[in-house]
């Protein structure tokens, strides 16, 4: 799937479609509430247009993120911080710059309509992509434990 291509090609079609468009920022309307099309079964774009067509949309949300190197940089860093055996700490940082190659390509797509007060979103995430943001909650769940006290010193018992 070639994000990079889609990203120019959808323009074109909501607006071939008749379809107003409103360029919004990836993440604007994760917190509304939105449902989201099942993208699994059903990855075809048109076919969300076409539903949203047929619901009476005439305005469509559309919204395109890059792959940014602070990505990398921003999970490299936070492996600088903890205390983690240095093959694995290796193995992390091998693998996060494996994705380096993919900076400036579209990561993720978003096209949503409004109908009856919801939001309906259909979202697109390059595989490349996903196996970095797994790769990151890989890291994240691996975190020490920051709710753990500190040692207080020979004088105090954590008892």
């Amino acid at each position: 799937m070639n994000l990079d291509a889609l990203k120019d090609e959808i323009p074109a079609q909501l607006d071939a479609a008749g379809f107003a468009v409103f360029h919004g920022d990836i993440g604007a309307i994760d917190s509304m509430g939105a449902v989201a099309w099942n993208d699994t079964a059903y990855p075809d774009y048109q076919m969300f247009l076409n539903v949203a067509r047929r619901a009476g949309a005439i305005l469509i949300y559309f919204a395109h993120r890059e792959f940014e190197a602070d990505e990398i940089e921003d999970e490299l860093s936070e492996l600088t911080e903890w205390e983690i055996p240095h093959e694995q700490r290796r193995q992390y940082e091998r693998r996060l710059r494996s994705f380096k190659g993919h900076e400036g390509r579209t990561c993720a797509i978003v096209l949503a309509f409004d109908h009856g007060s919801r939001f309906y979103t259909f979202d697109l995430v390059a595989p490349w992509y996903q196996d970095f943001l797994d790769l990151s909650d890989e890291i994240s769940e691996n975190a020490p434990d920051d709710d753990e006290p500190e040692p207080m010193g020979p004088y105090f018992s954590n008892n």
